[in-house]
């Protein structure tokens, strides 16, 4: 009996790996925005941060194939990417970027040049290092497969 139970629980992480590497990594990297920003971490934005991370690597459940290696490492570029413009525009204006912003579109020179000043090394580690290491993983587990 144990043994049946332990041999489904291992093909299921077998299989949904991705899965479970991008919604850890997601919830990761939202946590991380709302700290560095200085909103705090509760159960909330625990709970929606999980929901969306869920929703978002949903399609690879049950793909341990090529596509599930490029959806990973594209969804996770592309949110890294939004985060991490949210967390300089942040820093820029203490306003969150949304469609609402567009008409602020006349000052982008004056908003690229400040923003400019707020974009260095160590910002930019902590906001992609994990991408580097997610795509070194996609490639080992990729060939092993």
């Amino acid at each position: 009996m144990k043994e049946g139970i332990k041999k489904v629980a291992l093909d299921i992480l077998q299989n949904n790996f991705i899965f479970f590497i991008g919604v850890i990594l997601l919830v990761y990297k939202g946590l991380l925005i709302n700290n560095l920003i200085g909103l705090g971490v509760n159960i909330n934005t625990i709970l929606y941060t999980i929901l969306v991370a869920l929703l978002i690597m949903c399609p690879t459940i049950n793909h341990k194939n090529k596509f599930g290696y490029i959806y990973l490492n594209v969804v996770y570029l592309l949110v890294t990417i939004i985060i991490y413009a949210d967390f300089l525009y942040y820093s820029y204006s203490t306003n969150f970027l949304s469609f609402y912003q567009i008409e602020n579109i006349k000052y982008s020179k004056e908003i690229a040049s400040g923003v400019a000043c707020i974009i260095n090394a160590k910002s930019m580690f902590i906001f992609f290092i994990d991408n580097i290491l997610i795509l070194l993983l996609s490639i080992l587990c990729y060939k092993k497969i």
